[in-house]
Protein backbone atom coordinates (compact mmCIF):
# COMPACT_ATOMS: atom_id res chain seq x y z
CA UNK A 1 0.00 0.00 0.00
CA UNK A 2 1.27 3.50 -0.86
CA UNK A 3 1.80 5.85 2.04
CA UNK A 4 0.20 9.03 0.66
CA UNK A 5 1.98 11.08 3.31
CA UNK A 6 5.33 10.20 1.72
CA UNK A 7 4.43 10.84 -1.93
CA UNK A 8 5.50 14.52 -2.01
CA UNK A 9 8.96 13.54 -0.77
CA UNK A 10 9.17 10.97 -3.55
CA UNK A 11 8.24 13.61 -6.11
CA UNK A 12 10.80 16.05 -4.72
CA UNK A 13 13.45 13.31 -4.62
CA UNK A 14 12.67 12.45 -8.23
CA UNK A 15 13.07 16.08 -9.27
CA UNK A 16 16.33 16.39 -7.35
CA UNK A 17 17.57 13.24 -9.08
CA UNK A 18 16.61 14.68 -12.47
CA UNK A 19 18.48 17.90 -11.66
CA UNK A 20 21.53 15.95 -10.50
CA UNK A 21 21.57 13.97 -13.76
CA UNK A 22 21.29 17.19 -15.75
CA UNK A 23 24.13 18.68 -13.71
CA UNK A 24 26.39 15.73 -14.47
CA UNK A 25 25.63 16.02 -18.18
CA UNK A 26 26.22 19.77 -18.15
CA UNK A 27 29.48 19.47 -16.25
CA UNK A 28 30.81 17.18 -18.93
CA UNK A 29 30.26 19.67 -21.74
CA UNK A 30 30.28 23.05 -20.02
CA UNK A 31 34.04 23.51 -19.83
CA UNK A 32 34.61 23.23 -23.58
CA UNK A 33 31.68 25.50 -24.37
CA UNK A 34 32.63 28.13 -21.79
CA UNK A 35 36.25 28.41 -22.84
CA UNK A 36 35.17 29.42 -26.33
CA UNK A 37 32.30 31.79 -25.61
CA UNK A 38 32.79 33.78 -22.39
CA UNK A 39 35.16 36.25 -20.79
CA UNK A 40 36.75 34.34 -17.89
CA UNK A 41 37.65 37.51 -16.01
CA UNK A 42 33.99 38.46 -15.53
CA UNK A 43 31.76 37.31 -12.68
CA UNK A 44 28.54 35.84 -14.08
CA UNK A 45 25.50 37.16 -12.20
CA UNK A 46 22.42 34.92 -11.97
CA UNK A 47 19.12 36.14 -10.52
CA UNK A 48 16.23 34.04 -9.30
CA UNK A 49 12.79 34.38 -7.76
CA UNK A 50 13.23 34.36 -3.99
CA UNK A 51 9.77 32.84 -3.50
CA UNK A 52 10.24 29.38 -5.01
CA UNK A 53 11.94 27.40 -2.24
CA UNK A 54 13.51 24.84 -2.27
CA UNK A 55 14.61 25.68 -5.81
CA UNK A 56 15.89 29.16 -4.87
CA UNK A 57 15.20 31.38 -1.88
CA UNK A 58 16.75 34.10 0.24
CA UNK A 59 18.12 33.13 3.65
CA UNK A 60 19.44 36.06 5.69
CA UNK A 61 20.54 37.89 2.55
CA UNK A 62 22.16 34.88 0.86
CA UNK A 63 20.76 32.92 -2.07
CA UNK A 64 20.13 29.28 -1.17
CA UNK A 65 18.50 26.32 -2.88
CA UNK A 66 19.01 23.46 -5.30
CA UNK A 67 19.53 25.61 -8.40
CA UNK A 68 21.97 27.84 -6.48
CA UNK A 69 24.11 24.82 -5.61
CA UNK A 70 24.02 23.64 -9.22
CA UNK A 71 25.04 27.02 -10.66
CA UNK A 72 27.88 27.40 -8.17
CA UNK A 73 29.22 23.93 -9.03
CA UNK A 74 28.99 24.68 -12.74
CA UNK A 75 30.92 27.89 -12.18
CA UNK A 76 33.68 26.03 -10.35
CA UNK A 77 33.83 23.38 -13.07
CA UNK A 78 34.17 25.85 -15.93
CA UNK A 79 36.48 28.23 -14.07
CA UNK A 80 34.15 31.18 -13.54
CA UNK A 81 33.21 33.27 -10.57
CA UNK A 82 29.45 33.23 -10.22
CA UNK A 83 27.16 35.33 -8.10
CA UNK A 84 23.62 34.19 -7.41
CA UNK A 85 20.95 36.47 -5.97
CA UNK A 86 17.48 35.46 -4.82
CA UNK A 87 15.23 38.49 -5.16
CA UNK A 88 11.93 39.97 -6.28
CA UNK A 89 11.11 38.33 -9.63
CA UNK A 90 9.98 41.52 -11.41
CA UNK A 91 13.16 43.30 -10.34
CA UNK A 92 15.29 40.35 -11.47
CA UNK A 93 13.74 40.39 -14.94
CA UNK A 94 14.21 44.15 -15.20
CA UNK A 95 17.89 43.88 -14.23
CA UNK A 96 18.60 41.23 -16.87
CA UNK A 97 16.83 43.25 -19.56
CA UNK A 98 18.91 46.31 -18.64
CA UNK A 99 22.15 44.32 -18.66
CA UNK A 100 22.69 44.66 -14.91
CA UNK A 101 22.79 40.85 -14.55
CA UNK A 102 23.53 38.00 -16.93
CA UNK A 103 20.80 35.40 -16.53
CA UNK A 104 17.56 34.38 -14.87
CA UNK A 105 17.26 31.09 -13.04
CA UNK A 106 14.21 28.83 -13.20
CA UNK A 107 12.32 30.84 -15.79
CA UNK A 108 9.20 29.20 -17.21
CA UNK A 109 8.14 30.01 -20.77
CA UNK A 110 5.03 31.99 -21.52
CA UNK A 111 3.99 34.00 -24.61
CA UNK A 112 5.19 37.34 -23.16
CA UNK A 113 8.60 35.98 -22.16
CA UNK A 114 9.08 34.25 -25.49
CA UNK A 115 8.88 37.66 -27.19
CA UNK A 116 11.53 39.10 -24.85
CA UNK A 117 13.95 36.24 -24.25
Amino acid sequence: MIDKGRMPNTIISSRVLQMAIALVLLLGTANAFASEHFDHSKTIVFLGNEKIAPIIYNEKGAAKGVVVDIVKELGKNIGYEVEVRAMNWDEAQRMVLLGEADALLQINPNPEREKIY
